[in-house]
């Protein structure tokens, strides 16, 4: 199983030595990636709220005409 938990730096330390203790693989990522990571899951988001009719999202060739 894969979790994504997000830390407070004061806490960090205690955290990873947890982790070790139960042999946990851990992975941190840079402020960078984690950004990328909230942006992808909040596009997901737009699209499920777009199939359940919620919202209208533009199509591809609006998207395009922008560049």
């Amino acid at each position: 199983m894969k979790v994504l938990v997000e830390v407070d730096d004061k806490r960090a330390p205690f955290f990873f030595e947890l982790m070790r203790n139960i042999r946990a693989k851990t992975l941190r990522l840079t402020p960078e990636k984690a950004e990328i990571i909230k942006g992808i899951r909040n596009a997901v988001e737009d699209v499920k709220r777009h199939k359940r009719g919620e919202i209208e999202l533009p199509e591809l060739k609006e998207l395009l005409k922008k560049l």
